[in-house]
């Protein structure tokens, strides 16, 4: 792992330490207009990070003192970035131990949880949803509707069986990344005649939430649409990573889930404005994923909520023109290729962005689905206010 210091991940580091507004104590000053970096803050945000940590050990069991080694060094990691940014401000020098630390801490402390979805729903509860709370609870029949239309893309080609996520866009029609369907082809052109051909069966599962055995798997039978750019698992913001996959309208024991509104507004996509993804994050094999797939080892590839901000709006990102990317610092601990990203103004059920990549230490880049109305629409998706 590289751990040459790097000035421009502070500001980064500082957005992603902000909180919401406290709803049942929080992280964040009084004032809500920046991250609360006080020595009590520091304190409160490690001592959950290694409660987290321990449990996740205690219920790994094998393996545990080589975790134990690695919560050391990530909570030593974080609170030297802290203390860092504490005293220096975005003129701090944060390398990328530092950092990838930080991103470990901020998880389970309540700033940018990641939190498990089950039974389609979100506990704002547990400790993890931090000042978030108040928001959850307030969005919590939307979060639901949300959930039951989100799934895990399955695939046996190679490796795990996960590809991605996706979501109900339309009667028999589910969206996710191009570089997505690229994996589940095993290339990435189609074949003669412009048809993609899958080298595996393919379905996507509804359900597939941590610590439940439940499915609700329907299968994928085609492709729809694929943004014409070919991706080849590079993030270029001027390439379109969409691609509307065919699936069954029934499984034999119930209907495929209903289609997610989606958004043609933009007001939700101001800098500043909350939104969350919803997706099953994957393995990374970035710094920062690294340290988070041996943090959280046993987590991954379950459907999970994680609320955020967004940091620059589709009129502000350099996409080639095509002023259809926006960026957003929710945690997507390395994966979510194909999440939905949902706003929290019209009841947290809207979908209003595509979540496609990020760059680690960075930001994490989607689609504005307003900018991609006509593609979705010629497809049968259908557009609210």
């Amino acid at each position: 792992m590289a751990t040459g210091a790097k000035t421009g991940s502070a500001k980064r580091a500082l957005q992603r330490l902000r909180s919401p507004s406290p709803a049942s104590g929080g992280l964040e000053s009084a004032g809500g207009s920046g991250p609360d970096l006080t020595d009590a803050r520091i304190r409160d945000s490690l001592t959950a990070a290694r409660e987290r940590f321990n449990e996740i050990a205690q219920r790994a069991k094998e393996g545990r003192d080589e975790l134990t080694r690695e919560q050391a060094r990530v909570l030593a990691d974080a609170e030297a970035a802290l203390k860092k940014l504490a005293t220096e401000g975005d003129a701090a020098a944060i390398d990328d131990r530092q950092m990838a630390g930080l991103e470990a801490v901020i998880v389970p402390d309540g700033t940018r949880p990641s939190l498990f979805v089950q039974g389609d729903d979100v506990d704002p509860t547990v400790k993890e949803a931090g000042a978030w709370q108040g928001d959850i609870s307030g969005l919590r029949t939307g979060i639901g509707k949300v959930a039951l239309s989100v799934g895990r893309i399955n695939s046996a080609l190679g490796g795990p069986n996960y590809a991605g996520t996706g979501f109900v866009v339309a009667e028999g029609l589910v969206a996710t990344n191009r570089h997505v369907l690229e994996f589940l082809v095993g290339g990435s052109q189609p074949g003669p005649g412009g048809s993609w051909a899958f080298k595996k069966p393919v379905s996507i599962d509804f359900a597939a939430e941590f610590g439940s055995g439940r499915q609700r798997s329907f299968k994928i039978t085609g492709v729809a649409y694929a943004g014409p750019d070919p991706i080849n698992d590079q993030v270029d913001l001027s390439h379109l990573d969409l691609a509307l996959l065919e699936v069954v309208k029934h499984n034999g024991t119930e209907p495929l889930p209903p289609a997610l509104p989606l958004s043609r507004g933009l007001t939700a996509l101001e800098a500043q404005s909350k939104v969350y993804v919803m997706g099953y994050p994957a393995r990374s094999y970035s710094e920062v994923g690294a340290v988070l797939m041996r943090v959280f080892r046993d987590e991954y590839h379950v459907k999970r909520f994680a609320p955020g901000y967004v940091e620059a709006g589709p009129d502000d990102v350099e996409d080639g023109g095509n002023r259809r990317v926006f960026t957003h610092d929710a945690s997507t601990l390395g994966g979510n290729s194909g999440s939905c990203v949902v706003e929290f103004q019209l009841q947290g059920r809207a979908v209003v962005g595509l979540h496609f990549g990020g760059h680690a230490r960075q930001e994490n880049y989607a689609h504005s689905i307003a900018r991609i109305e006509s593609v979705l629409a010629e497809h049968g998706a259908r557009f609210q206010s």
